[in-house]
């Protein structure tokens, strides 16, 4: 029978990575301290905006989740971009290349996807 995990014993691990082994250590934690150790979004949003609070900008919490979003898409159509272009010039560097890419993409052309 598997034995049990100890979710109380696996936090604390957490914080003897993190340097808060004592318990004064471990009492006198802040919520930012935290960061390090979860990923739970909801501690990482309030973390977000109590950062966002100290440095008086409270609505560039909520923008700053659009903004992510926004990059990220930029981000991603950036490496497809990149991606299709290096496939381009491997596939175009030689005729063996070029064969070998016509031939696969004749076996894919049967199927439907």
């Amino acid at each position: 029978m598997p034995r049990k995990r100890n979710l109380r014993m696996e936090t604390y691990n957490k914080l003897i990575n993190i340097g808060k082994s004592t318990e004064k250590d471990i009492s006198n934690l802040k919520i930012e301290d935290l960061k390090e150790i979860t990923k739970d979004p909801d501690v990482l949003n309030i973390i977000a905006l109590r950062e966002f609070i100290k440095e008086h900008n409270t609505i560039g919490y909520f923008n700053y989740q659009q903004t992510r979003k926004e990059e990220s898409m930029a981000n991603k159509y950036q490496l497809v971009n990149e991606m299709a272009n290096e496939t381009i010039k491997d596939i175009s560097q030689s005729s063996e290349n070029w064969i070998e890419f016509l031939n696969t993409a004749s076996n894919n052309y049967k199927y439907s996807f």
